[in-house]
């Protein structure tokens, strides 16, 4: 065969009139394949239209549970933080120098056990300044004395010469006032030395302060200073004291009881306390100590006063934990599920369902359970109240009721809607071939 063979000349040639037929047939097979694709679709969305409308004239559907009560006796937990009985900042009162400490934090002191010693020498120096001064007085007040005795019989002796004349009476008045102004002196120093005794006493009440001493039995929670430190009493702010003492043989709690609480508890009610970060189910059994005896204005609580002993020395003071009481009611409390609340202008209001009707419920709510919540007043217990409030019901709506406990079914589905998106046609074939 030579290579370069030639394209043969006599092939058949294609008219006109089929190419024309081919075309056609190609446009009228693509618009049979539009006009069922058209018609599908327009199927499938008044099928959709048709479920739209029948979903929207279903009743809502609403999940309903029936109130739980509460029994006979329930626990009240309410937080709260361990502290000391009593607790104080020791400062000092004298202006000095830190002479030396005795405890260090952690050490138990006894009432009266001396913590540390100040060195004030100008103190020191003003004391024995105002001993002098009363030996002094005491000096001035013998000499006043002397005075005033002389003056006093010297007035007597002209006043018995009146008689004979040996003496004139302004002579008798000279030595009258004489005496009157020696007894004036003589008060006066009288008054000097009691004042001097009482500067001295004071400032021995000063250098008594250079020794700090525990006012009460306790644990040293905070030292400040080292020897040689300049103390001073002009800075009572916190941080700034020697020592800061605390009682921890007994510690107590204090809690803020609701106000519908505030008559179930009573003094010396027991009541436990537990610290799960440091005693993991350990409970610390203590009693109720004493209350404010009013509620407070803004919160409605009363606080009150939780007492416990603390003599082997586990709770430490500052622990945080739980506070339980064991309320007993003569009336079980009703729960409901919290997502069944509703506030709005009218207040606090939960849905209730009679006969597939519903009706708004004012409520008064108690505690805060978590996911419950108790209800003081506006409930009875027999009514089934809707847990899944939603936008759409209004007072007297119809509904649809189903358990809290089952699942909602979704609504039901046309068979022929099973597919929603039906499958692209297949494509042309080959005709025009």
């Amino acid at each position: 065969m030579e290579a370069n063979e030639t394209i043969p000349k006599d092939l058949p040639k294609i008219g006109l009139g089929k190419l024309v037929l081919a075309g056609l047939g190609v446009a009228v097979l693509f618009a049979v394949v539009f006009v069922v694709r058209y018609l599908q679709i327009r199927a499938h969305t008044n099928a959709l239209d048709v479920q739209a409308q029948q979903i929207a004239e279903q009743p809502p559907i609403v999940e309903v549970a029936p109130p739980k009560p509460t029994g006979a006796v329930q626990d009240l937990i309410l937080p709260g933080s361990a502290t000391p009985m009593q607790e104080t900042a020791l400062y000092a009162r004298v202006n000095g120098y830190l002479k030396r400490w005795l405890v260090d934090i952690g050490a138990h002191v006894e009432a009266g056990q001396l913590l540390a010693e100040i060195d004030a020498p100008d103190l020191d120096a003003q004391l024995n300044e105002a001993r002098a001064a009363v030996e002094q007085a005491n000096a001035n007040a013998v000499s006043a004395q002397t005075n005033y005795q002389l003056a006093q019989a010297t007035y007597l002796r002209y006043k018995g010469l009146i008689p004979t004349g040996g003496v004139t009476q302004q002579d008798l008045d000279t030595r009258q006032s004489a005496a009157a102004q020696a007894a004036a002196a003589k008060d006066a120093d009288d008054a000097a030395i009691k004042s001097a005794q009482a500067t001295v006493q004071r400032l021995e009440a000063e250098q008594g302060f250079e020794k700090i001493v525990a006012p009460f039995a306790g644990t040293i929670t905070v030292r400040n200073y080292d020897v040689g430190a300049l103390i001073s009493p002009s800075d009572p702010a916190p941080g700034h004291e020697l020592f800061r003492l605390a009682e921890t043989d007994k510690l107590r709690i204090w809690v803020d009881l609701p106000q519908s609480y505030v008559t179930l508890v009573w003094p010396s009610q027991r009541v436990t306390f537990q610290a799960p970060a440091n005693y993991p189910g350990v409970k610390f059994t203590g009693i109720v100590a004493r209350s404010a005896g009013a509620l407070d204005q803004k919160t409605r609580t009363l606080h009150t006063e939780l007492d416990f002993d603390n003599a082997d020395g586990r709770l430490w003071a500052g622990m945080y934990g739980q506070v339980t009481f064991n309320i007993h009611r003569e009336k079980p409390v009703l729960t409901i599920p919290t997502s069944a609340l509703m506030f709005n202008a009218q207040g606090t209001q939960v849905i209730v369902v009679d006969h597939n009707v519903i009706h708004f419920r004012n409520i008064t709510v108690g505690r805060d359970l978590g996911t419950e919540i108790e209800v003081a007043t506006g409930l009875s217990g027999d009514e089934q109240v809707v847990s899944n409030p939603g936008e759409r019901l209004t007072e007297g709506v119809q509904v649809q009721v189903v358990s809290s406990v089952e699942s909602t079914p979704p609504p039901p589905m046309p068979s022929k809607l099973a597919q929603v998106d039906p499958p692209p046609p297949a494509p042309p074939g080959n005709s025009g071939r």
